[in-house]
């Protein structure tokens, strides 16, 4: 009985407790694979996130025992093989330190549209290389999602504009909730527009030290309303470029099995 651990969010009827109950679920759109890999990424980076070297040195432990069945006090039970639920957490306790899978997570919010205008030619840019996207918006998107894509990613990228001399607040908010999860030694990029001045790159350069995320950021692209043609080439070599540090920091690594 392992409490918080190995656990994750979603829900199964009466009945499906277990995961040798799994497959007749699924063929019944209960439950998939995959989204029971989604659902425990979330919880995972949502609850377990910040403890993820005490999580790594208790499977270490877990390892020497005959473990017949592990049945955490949230989600999918495990007695068929509890020994991939261990594994899997191993994988998300390591993506913590910054080698998670080869994709960016692209996180931005618009007050005006102009910020919005500099999102197309990024993620063309991102998709030229080949690397997945997963794209939210602030506040639209709710934060245990932009979490959990965070920290299956190897690079984020950042897009908002100043708001009084500081970044757009529902970013600033996203931000504090990221940092107290500490995923580490992400590839970065900020990009975004201002009006009569800017001030979102300073608070975002004294979150980044405050919350200690060890995040290496691209050169910002900021520009003065809606980007210009010069603004959007950069844009989309950007995207590039922070598609090659996912490849580059993923090192092989792939997505949930």
């Amino acid at each position: 009985f392992s409490c918080d651990a190995f656990g994750s969010f979603g829900s199964v009827p009466v009945g499906g407790l277990f995961d040798d109950e799994l497959g007749s679920l699924a063929s019944g759109m209960v439950l998939s694979a995959e989204l029971l890999n989604d659902e425990t990424l979330r919880y995972f980076s949502n609850i377990i996130g910040p403890f993820s070297q005490q999580a790594i040195r208790a499977i270490d432990k877990l390892e020497a025992l005959p473990v017949r069945c592990v049945a955490p006090g949230h989600g999918l039970m495990w007695r068929q093989n509890p020994q991939h639920i261990v594994d899997v957490y191993r994988q998300l306790a390591a993506y913590a330190k910054g080698q998670a899978e080869a994709a960016v997570t692209v996180i931005w919010g618009s007050m005006y549209g102009m910020t919005e205008q500099g999102l197309e030619p990024l993620l063309a840019g991102i998709a030229a290389e080949g690397v997945q996207a997963y794209v939210h918006r602030v506040p639209q998107s709710h934060v245990s999602f932009i979490l959990r894509d965070v920290w299956r990613s190897s690079a984020v990228v950042l897009g908002m504009p100043t708001y009084e001399y500081k970044m757009f607040p529902p970013m600033a908010a996203v931000l504090d909730e990221i940092g107290r999860k500490k995923p580490q030694n992400r590839a970065a990029f900020r990009f975004g527009s201002y009006g009569w001045s800017g001030g979102a790159q300073k608070e975002l350069d004294e979150i980044m030290t405050r919350c200690r995320f060890n995040w290496e950021f691209l050169p910002p692209v900021e520009y003065n309303g809606s980007p210009g043609t010069a603004d959007k080439a950069l844009l989309e070599s950007r995207g590039r470029e922070i598609a090659q540090q996912a490849l580059k920091r993923s090192a092989g690594q792939g997505a949930l099995k």
